[in-house]
């Protein structure tokens, strides 16, 4: 599998054997190579459960940028796919907030955003689909960051990053 917003390199990717979103002791655990491929050895679970990348803080790197992200972020794809990226965590978030199956829910979120969330777009060479995932990517990594460091109530935190959401609203049209 891959795991990809850039390519990351040091995320620690799990089979969610216990589906509580997370990569907990039992559970097939691997790390990513520098082009963000992992491989888990021997595992009859491989398709049968989520995959989660738990993206470290000061160790994740993001080969485009060749930095480090400045929070944990979680990315997840659904059973049975092998590429995880912000876009399959959101297939995944959709599937599971509205009841629709994965399927439904990736045609649905393609639909919006114009390419198919469950690819690697990368390799694809989509750069609609890449400049997608670094704006997501940062505005999520900036919001979380500033909801552990700020008092106020999360929707002020989002108005005053308003410029953040306009950007992602340009980019899915």
């Amino acid at each position: 599998g891959r795991v990809v917003d850039g390519p990351l390199y040091k995320a620690k990717v799990c089979i969610d054997k216990n589906l509580n979103g997370k990569c907990d002791e039992g559970e097939p655990i691997t790390y990513t190579d520098e082009q963000g491929y992992f491989t888990f050895q021997n595992s009859a679970d491989l398709g049968k459960y989520p995959i989660v990348a738990e993206v470290i803080a000061n160790q994740t790197v993001d080969t485009r940028f060749n930095s480090t992200f400045s929070v944990n972020l979680t990315l997840v794809t659904p059973a049975g796919k092998s590429v995880v990226s912000p876009f399959t965590s959101m297939v995944y978030s959709y599937a599971n907030t509205t009841g629709e199956d994965f399927e439904n829910a990736a045609t649905t979120l393609q639909e919006k955003l114009g390419f198919n969330p469950l690819t690697d777009y990368i390799e694809e060479g989509n750069k609609e689909a890449e400049k997608s995932a670094i704006v997501t990517t940062k505005m999520v990594e900036k919001l979380k960051k500033q909801v552990m460091n700020d008092d106020k109530p999360f929707w002020d935190i989002l108005y005053r990053n308003r410029e953040y959401l306009d950007e992602m609203k340009q980019i899915a049209q």
